[in-house]
């Protein structure tokens, strides 16, 4: 357990701008890797929070990856999760650790997980459910993995069947009652 963890803290996956508008920049990987962090994350009953950005032309949710009624939605009006007060609220309320994934790596997950870190929370980023975008993910991944790094322990990289597998039982113990 992380010495950042605090008593009583949950563990939640947070799903960042995982709508229509972003779709083409994912790729059937990313998608289909986000569908079973999504799909596991609710049979494990971790919270679940959908952010998205009101700016996209299409705002819908991706087919397959919508959010629940019990799940809830956060506007975004800047890169980060962080950047919609209610979602700054419900994340710090609980605790951590997050799972991040979904689009765009070059603006809202990166700035989401500098966000979790400046907070004190712990953030695990899901690399093989998170696009990087209209670029070159290769290239994107060598220019912003290292600043990712460079926030450790805060900041982990893992792929979403690591998080569900070896680190399961650290969210699973982050949400028990």
């Amino acid at each position: 357990m992380s010495p950042f963890h605090s008593p009583g803290a949950r563990a939640a996956l947070v799903c960042l701008d995982l709508q229509r508008g972003r779709e083409a920049q994912a790729g059937p990987a990313i998608l289909a890797a986000c569908r079973r962090g999504l799909t596991e994350a609710r049979r494990r009953s971790w919270p679940v929070l959908h952010v998205h950005d009101r700016r996209l032309a299409d705002p819908r949710p991706i087919a397959g990856l919508e959010p629940r009624p019990d799940e809830p939605v956060f506007q975004r009006r800047g890169p980060s999760a962080f950047s919609n007060p209610n979602f700054a609220r419900a994340a710090l309320a609980l605790g951590g650790p997050i799972a991040l994934i979904g689009i765009n790596l070059e603006d809202t997950v990166l700035a989401t997980a500098f966000a979790c870190a400046d907070r004190g929370l712990e953030v695990e980023v899901c690399l093989d459910a998170i696009a990087a975008g209209d670029h070159d993910p290769h290239a994107v991944a060598r220019v912003l993995l290292s600043p990712l790094r460079a926030l450790a322990p805060h900041v982990r990289l893992v792929e979403i069947d690591r998080l569900l597998t070896e680190d399961a039982g650290r969210f699973a113990a982050a949400n028990l009652p």
